[in-house]
């Protein structure tokens, strides 16, 4: 058996180590107790606004990495076919500036047995950076041109030499579509309409933008109810990834019943592969979105409205051996998947006779009337003249604001085309003065 023997210390040993461990609490304690608190001096510090990499606005940076490092702008406008971003930020501090300071305000308080507190406090809001007005500029192809910096009056305190010329780091993202054709109105509008949404990294942006289109279209067909917003799980499998073929009636119908719906609304998403992006970014090539949206009735399986819309933009090779970045490819994918699927939901609106212009509006346009995307070929708009890019701007004498504002055929339009404003006239066969 092994004694357990008891180590006896001179009192003022004891005294002196209790002491030490006494000063060691207290020094943690307060320490935690700093940090724990959100408005002390050391949680300020740490908390100041991050420095900006500024050097991201030299002209030709695409304007995705702008916002992704600015983050969203306050207010966008649209001036003669080319963007405006206003944004308000801070000077911010570099994280190793931030992290000394918090540091400093941290042994202070260590020292002072927390007295520090109050002048920690005091001196990192009086120290806060200002707040940046900046104002950034972008040709057609969304890249950088110039900048503003603008003082609380919008005032210009400086801007970049407009000579500058835009340097051509990155090829344009110019998306081309297959010419889409004005569809057939449907005889019959669906009373239940089941809805079948692919999965995926692109699932948030074509829910919004067909919840947008729903939403105009029930405000027309007051009776149509929509009874289902997600994908249908295993017996849906082979609906959902059949993109050319027929669907056939007993899957149909088996579905429809599951759900209680009369007609199905499908949409299918085909995109450009991931081992075919990385040839594009080491060699060039073509980046490319398909989007079909289908509409058939349950029970006969027949289709009432059916549109596939091909959008690609060409890539060129890289120079020398460096491949192209991400942000280039992540641009290219999100222009075509928006400018096919706006295509699609223009179509299938204009199925339901509910877009008898045949207009493609640009829906990430901000400025003022309703700039067009495209327009359906064959439409009473295409023929009366209408042009991508134009921006409409009156509906018999009206303001165009909003995609949801009704239109009838006939019509008068004020039209900006070329920067020239001029009346169109749109009559149902399709003819314009």
């Amino acid at each position: 058996m092994h004694s357990i023997r008891a180590v006896h210390l001179p009192s003022g040993h004891r005294d002196t180590s209790i002491l030490r461990v006494h000063h060691l609490l207290s020094w943690w304690s307060l320490a935690f107790l700093l940090l724990a608190l959100p408005g002390c001096s050391v949680a300020m510090a740490l908390k100041q606004p991050e420095k900006k990499n500024l050097n991201i606005l030299n002209p030709g940076t695409p304007r995705a990495m702008v916002i992704k490092e600015l983050g969203l702008p306050t207010r966008t406008d649209e001036y003669r076919g080319e963007k405006v971003d206003a944004f308000t930020i801070s000077e911010g501090y570099s994280r190793e500036a931030k992290m000394l300071r918090a540091g400093l305000h941290l042994t202070a308080d260590g020292f002072t047995f927390g007295l520090w507190e109050p002048f920690g406090i005091v001196l990192e809001r009086s120290i806060r950076p200002p707040d940046i007005s900046l104002e950034v500029h972008y040709d057609a192809y969304d890249r950088v041109t110039n900048l503003k910096v603008l003082s609380n009056d919008n005032i210009v305190l400086a801007k970049s030499p407009p000579e500058a010329p835009p340097t051509a780091a990155f090829p344009p993202i110019v998306p081309t579509v297959v010419p889409v054709l004005m569809p057939q109105p449907i005889t019959e509008a669906p009373q239940r309409l089941a809805v079948i949404l692919p999965q995926g990294p692109h699932s948030s942006f074509i829910s919004s933008g067909l919840d947008l289109v729903l939403t105009y279209l029930r405000t027309f067909h007051p009776t149509m109810t929509i009874v289902e917003r997600d994908r249908l799980g295993p017996v849906t499998q082979e609906l959902v990834l059949q993109h050319m073929g027929k669907v056939q009636d007993d899957t149909m119908a088996r579905i429809g019943g599951w759900r209680g719906a009369d007609t199905l609304l499908i949409v299918q998403i085909e995109q450009t592969s991931a081992d075919r992006l990385q040839t594009v970014a080491q060699r060039g090539g073509e980046v490319a979105h398909s989007v079909e949206i289908r509409l058939a009735q349950v029970e006969t399986g027949l289709v009432l409205f059916r549109q596939t819309t091909l959008a690609r933009v060409k890539v060129s090779p890289p120079s020398g051996t460096q491949s192209w970045p991400d942000e280039l490819l992540d641009d290219a994918r999100r222009e075509t998947l928006r400018v096919a699927y706006t295509h699609s939901l223009a179509a299938l609106a204009a199925a339901f006779g509910d877009n008898p212009l045949g207009l493609v509006p640009d829906m990430s346009s901000r400025s003022e009337g309703i700039r067009l995307l495209g327009l359906l070929h064959g439409g009473p708009g295409h023929r009366a003249g209408l042009q991508e890019g134009d921006r409409i701007l009156e509906v018999d004498g009206v303001p165009y604001s909003s995609v949801t504002q009704r239109i009838t055929l006939p019509t008068k339009l004020l039209v900006e085309q070329r920067n020239e404003r001029k009346d169109v006239l749109v009559e149902a066969r399709g003819l314009g003065r």
